[in-house]
């Protein structure tokens, strides 16, 4: 290679286990021989690679053999973030070891730039220089609120100069001895034990918290103007820093980016999958569906593949040490850890990881460790909790594996087989050891489509939710079962190929099951490095074919080359998992919350918390109003508008809880004028509740129904001009935006409609918006379909068909036109909207013309109030970040708003209620509670349930819920609710 070329050097981090996969990275790109690097972790081997690329068209040459560097480095194993603390944290520029703050009374946490994983670590801070004890030093996990104290939140464990602990907002106890200026305090993180303890001034302080796991980063958190620490460089002895788990979110490199960008695009495109993901999910298959693999939550909330045999459990035991075959652990063992009673889940990346009882997840011990723990009686099996499911794969599988392959003579064959067929084949055949060639026929086939996979994840999604499981942690067998015929319903009458096809076999759907399971692990990880917000920007147009509008915009130039990653997750929303999106959810929500600020008493509200007034007496007589902006402006939207609107988004974001709130998040607190009601929570709710109501009124308080036709028709109009009545189906209406809602205070009263959308979800407020289809779709960037239509207008969906079919046919237009007697059903003014520039001069339309002017038509219905839709959308972006949204599907978005749509469901509330002292779920009346509860109608089960909880609806999974429904004894000794006090 030419002396000007350019040269890529990358680095493995060092991993958990010599025997791991290299996980590397680039740290060096330029045009020098030589480079230099600073290492996290001194005393570790790290792997070094080089290549040369051409100037001009940055053509690679082959990698350089890797070579393996024992790094004797002196640098700290860590310094100071300054990307992830408040600017008011001043970093020395030099090493990166001194902070200074320069605010005065108001909290900030600064972390350290390495995360701690395992092993004991240890390290020094040097108070410089603080003029109070308000000075927090400890760990945090990687979701912690910089903007408090250390400890404010489940993320920190923080030791105060006036020797107390904290964590979760909660002092813990005393510990230690005062600190200040010129102290230097010691920590010590023992992530065998799950230990953190202090020393003072070299004098041990003794064990300070316990039951610590995962990813953890040194912090300290400043409050006073002038405070000064430092880190000692000579104290550091931290094994931990720097060490990756390979397919963590932390070991993403840029080769996983580009790797996933091509996998979208060639999935919108329906393209052959790379090689890499295809081999990767055959590999997951076979292992899973044999019981020799299983899929289990870690501590730090991401999803691992663990090896459940034995041999590779003994395998991570012995590689670095010898550990007596008496000893040896299998998966599902019940041993005993430093850090508790536990269970052995499998090995990954050389490590043996156990879930201890009590944590959130598995986290791992390494060789060493459970060697040194065996010789104390620790990890030792002692019996086993669950067995891992290991599949038989007998002859007869195999044999008939292979009579499939000969009668359907292709692989193309076997993915179209009937669902009746697939029935008949036994369950070994799904821990068959199925080639690589089968399985990338199987789900690699051009016959699966994004709206195929659509419903292969809804399948999951809905078993993973009944099972109470995580999607990726479902096993074959369940996953089979479920894989029936009827879940490609919503497809056999769609435009596209499916309707003219046999729906994939159950070991089809398994296969591709796997894939789509590999695909979203690999969208986790690469999550925090897209930009979603371009996804979010702007209303898709309704797609001009069957086709989607994803697709179409991949045939041509790559959207990933253009930059575009994040738009083409968008497009692939539909297949991924929705717990990966309530997680990527609840990270931005927590991320953007804006503080509360403090107080000297808990029980005092805080000054950024507004209270306030709502005169509902004077909404119900303004509702009778004959002007609209009478009507606006005194109704409880807009008493609530005038005081909310002008504070700006910031103060919306809030997410207050007072003590007496039982968990109930709040951005504001409620006063009914006139009403004798404290809100501790209920009033709250009823608000949602009521402006739900209000907005899609279409009559005021206490009116007759409108008699006559005319007046029906003009009954389709809200009380309050934002919204407007679609019947486009039979059962309850549902409600678009006006089309008349253009002006400027229509358009900033529909902003904050969103905004109230948005606070909902923050908090946790479920209300009975019934918003139409097309208008979830445009709240979250979601493409319109012509389907879409069906649900602003009945006649014009139902013809949709019927016009692209008999087109196709070619007959002649005019004809086609005078056969459906259709008119449409849209205006401007005073005078129908021409779809085309004089189309009302067009007597007869052309076959070739017609399919194109019909799919203007359908387009302009959709787009009605497009406008106020874009605005409602800014409104609820403003609240709830715009990444988290543009991943989900408008249905996806009306159930974080509307919670259950099905009426309350008796069996969640029931499995969601606590019992005060004094009542058992056993008693005679409280048994006869619940079943004349499910004997109530779906109406009267949501009256009873807003009466006596302030709630109209219930969240739909027992793990979105925030606060438990509760049943105590009253002081005439009867049961009654214990509710948010509401005055209905």
């Amino acid at each position: 290679m030419a002396a000007y070329a350019i040269y890529e050097v990358q680095m493995a981090s060092p991993l958990l286990s010599p025997a791991a996969e290299l996980q590397f990275r680039v740290i060096y790109c330029g045009r020098k021989k030589t480079c230099a690097v600073t290492v996290p972790t001194s005393a570790a081997a790290y792997a070094f690679r080089v290549r040369a690329l051409h100037p001009a068209t940055a053509t690679p040459s082959p990698w350089s053999d890797s070579t393996t560097s024992t790094v004797q480095a002196s640098a700290p194993a860590f310094r100071f973030d300054a990307a992830v603390t408040s600017p008011a944290v001043v970093i020395s520029r030099s090493d990166g070891l001194g902070a200074a703050y320069k605010c005065n009374e108001a909290w900030t946490t600064v972390l350290g730039s390495e995360a701690l994983v395992c092993g004991v670590n240890r390290w020094q801070v040097r108070i410089d220089d603080t003029a109070t004890p308000y000075l927090f030093v400890g760990v945090a996990a990687h979701g912690v609120d910089v903007s408090t104290f250390l400890g404010g939140d489940e993320f920190g464990w923080g030791f105060i100069g006036d020797r107390a602990l904290y964590h979760g907002r909660t002092k813990i106890r005393a510990y230690g001895e005062r600190f200040g200026r010129g102290d230097v305090i010691g920590v010590t993180l023992d992530m065998q034990r799950g230990t953190l303890a202090f020393s003072k001034n070299g004098r041990d302080l003794g064990v300070a918290f316990a039951g610590l796991r995962g990813e953890l980063y040194p912090a300290v958190a400043f409050y006073n103007q002038g405070q000064r620490v430092s880190l000692l460089p000579s104290a550091f002895q931290c094994a931990g820093a720097g060490v990756v788990v390979s397919e963590s979110p932390s070991s993403t490199g840029p080769d996983d980016i580009t790797d996933m960008a091509v996998t979208v695009e060639h999935m919108l495109a329906r393209a052959p999958l790379p090689s890499r993901l295809l081999e990767r999910a055959w590999h997951d298959y076979w292992t899973w569906t044999e019981g020799r693999s299983s899929w289990h939550s870690t501590a730090e909330g991401y999803e691992l593949l663990f090896d459940t045999c034995t041999s590779a459990i003994d395998a991570a035991l012995t590689h670095s040490r010898n550990v007596s075959k008496a000893h040896s652990l299998r998966a599902g063992a019940r041993v005993r850890t430093p850090r508790g009673n536990a269970v052995v889940v499998g090995a990954h990346d050389g490590e043996v990881w156990l879930h201890i009882d009590g944590e959130p997840g598995a986290w791992f011990f390494t060789a060493e460790e459970i060697a040194a723990g065996q010789s104390s009686g620790l990890f030792i099996a002692g019996g086993d909790v669950q067995t891992v499911p290991v599949l038989e794969v007998s002859m007869i599988s195999c044999r008939l594996l292979e009579q499939l392959r000969e009668t359907s003579c292709s692989a193309e064959s076997m993915l179209l087989m009937q669902s009746s067929r697939a029935c008949d084949v036994p369950e070994q055949i799904l821990s068959a050891r199925i080639s690589l060639e089968d399985f990338s026929a199987l789900a690699d086939c051009p016959s699966w489509t994004v709206e195929m996979d659509a419903c292969l994840v809804h399948a999951v999604n809905e078993l993973a939710d009944s099972s109470n499981m995580s999607p990726f942690a479902l096993t074959p067998h369940v996953l089979r079962a479920a894989f029936t015929q009827d879940m490609w319903a919503p497809l056999l009458g769609a435009p596209g190929d499916m309707h003219t096809r046999e729906p994939p076999s159950a070991l089809a759907a398994l296969c591709r099951a796997c894939l789509l399971r590999r695909l979203n692990h690999g969208i986790i990880r690469i999550l925090p490095y897209c930009d979603l917000h371009a996804a979010h920007d702007g209303i898709a147009a309704p797609a001009t074919s069957g086709g989607s509008t994803c697709q179409q915009s991949c045939n041509g130039a790559s959207m990933w080359q253009q930059g575009h990653l994040g738009p083409l997750l968008s497009c692939l929303r539909r297949s991924i998992f929705l717990a990966t999106k309530e997680t990527l959810l609840r990270h931005c929500i927590d991320a953007t919350v804006s503080p509360a600020g403090k107080t000297d008493d808990d029980y005092d509200y805080p000054d950024a918390l507004l209270h306030v007034s709502l005169n509902r007496p004077r909404a119900a007589v303004g509702a009778s109003s004959s002007c609209d902006v009478t009507r606006l402006q005194t109704s409880l939207f807009g008493q609530l508008r005038e005081q909310l609107q002008p504070l700006g988004a910031e103060r919306l974001r809030m997410g207050y809880s007072h003590p007496m709130d039982d968990g109930q998040a709040r951005t504001f607190k409620v006063r009914f004028e006139g009403e004798g009601v404290d809100d501790y929570g209920g009033p709250y709710r009823e608000t949602f509740t009521q402006l739900a109501e209000e907005l899609t009124a279409t009559s005021a308080p206490f009116t007759p129904p409108p008699a006559t036709h005319e007046s029906q028709e003009a009954s389709s109009l809200c009380v309050l001009p934002l919204l407007c009545q679609v019947r486009a189906c039979e059962g309850d209406a549902t409600f678009a935006v006006a089309e008349g809602a253009t002006e400027a205070r229509h358009l900033s009263a529909l902003h904050f409609l969103g905004q109230m959308l948005g606070v909902g979800i923050r908090c946790g407020v479920e209300a009975p918006w019934p918003l139409c289809g097309p208008l979830w779709k445009m709240l979250v960037g979601e493409p319109l379909h012509h389907g879409d239509v069906a649900a602003l207008d009945k006649t014009l969906g139902a013809m949709v068909p019927h016009v692209r079919a008999r087109a196709a046919n070619g007959e002649d237009g005019e004809q086609v036109l005078l056969d459906l007697e259709w008119t449409p059903p849209f205006r401007a003014g005073d005078g129908d909207q021409e779809v085309i520039p004089w189309g009302n001069q067009i007597s007869a339309v052309s076959s070739p013309a017609l399919p194109r002017i019909f799919a203007m038509a359908v387009s302009a219905q959709l787009l009605r109030g497009a406008d106020g839709a874009a605005a409602v959308r800014r409104g609820l972006a403003s609240i709830v970040p715009a990444a988290a949204l543009s991943l989900l599907t408008g249905a996806e978005l009306q159930t974080q708003v509307c919670g259950c749509d099905g009426g309350v469901d008796i069996a969640l509330l029931r499995a969601n209620t606590e019992y005060d002292e004094g009542v058992s779920p056993h008693d005679a009346h409280i048994t006869s509670l619940w079943r004349v509860l499910e004997a109530y109608s779906s109406k009267d089960r949501g009256q009873f349930l807003r009466f006596v909880w302030a709630r109209s609806r219930l969240p739909l999974h027992s793990r979105n819920f925030r606060q438990k429904f509760k049943i105590q004894v009253s002081n005439l000794r009867i049961c009654v609710m214990l509710t948010a006090r509401c005055s209905l």
